[in-house]
């Protein structure tokens, strides 16, 4: 799916593939598939979601929010990357020039699929809230002794395990076409540090990180920018 999108973007079948394969094997995110956690399925429904966005059919918007719920009960969290759903909803919207149907079928896709997956088992799935807002106040309280500086070393101990991705993905968060990105990022990232700050939830940062990369391959109408992104993006990804 990740490999999906960036070609829905325009991305070259060659950068494409390097950004999916560098994905699949970034030593901060191939403890999730070799550890057996769910975190690859995380992924995969959130790509599959955008993927359903991007395309912007009747179906394909409505499976795209059966996506997103998918992910939200696959692990909680998948909170961290609903900005770039957000995102990816704002341009369609733009792009459809209307709000009401595509939200509206996003938002029946999702609660119809949630309330299927929900329904065999909802009694558990009560508890299971309950426990899971017990271990988020828990977080919290040992998220406030925990100093600030503890927080960054720990992040920035899980970024030095893909110093190129996070030094490529950041310059391209930076560049004015992607604020909003930016800002999506910035939102996940503020959702981390409200919670315990380690290796597996920095893991959740990564997707932004590798969009931001894509994006420097996307196809676009605007004026060539004086800086070469294209080639600084063609040497990360070889990197």
């Amino acid at each position: 799916y990740l490999l999906y999108y960036f070609r829905l973007r325009g991305v070259d079948d060659r950068f494409s593939l390097l950004l999916g394969l560098a994905f699949l094997i970034d030593p901060l995110c191939d403890i999730g598939w070799r550890g057996g956690r769910v975190d690859s399925w995380a992924f995969a429904f959130l790509f599959a979601s955008l993927c359903g966005i991007r395309i912007g059919s009747r179906w394909a918007v409505f499976w795209g929010g059966a996506a997103a719920a998918a992910g939200f009960l696959c692990w909680p969290s998948f909170a961290m990357l609903s900005p770039l759903i957000v995102l990816e909803l704002i341009a369609l919207v733009r792009q459809q020039h209307r709000f009401v149907l595509p939200a509206g079928l996003f938002a029946a896709g999702g609660t119809i699929a949630g309330a299927a997956m929900i329904a065999p088992f909802h009694r558990q799935f009560g508890y299971g809230l309950a426990d899971a807002a017990l271990l988020t106040s828990i977080q919290s309280q040992m998220n406030r002794t925990q100093e600030i500086w503890a927080q960054l070393r720990s992040l920035g101990i899980s970024f030095a395990q893909t110093p190129i991705v996070v030094i490529a993905g950041l310059c391209a968060l930076a560049r004015k076409r992607n604020l909003l990105l930016l800002a999506g990022f910035l939102v996940a990232l503020a959702f981390a540090f409200s919670t315990n700050l380690y290796r597996l939830r920095v893991l959740y940062l990564l997707p932004y990180l590798y969009v931001a990369v894509g994006s420097l391959f996307w196809k676009h109408g605007e004026q060539p920018s004086r800086f070469p992104w294209r080639r600084a993006g063609s040497w990360a990804v070889g990197l």
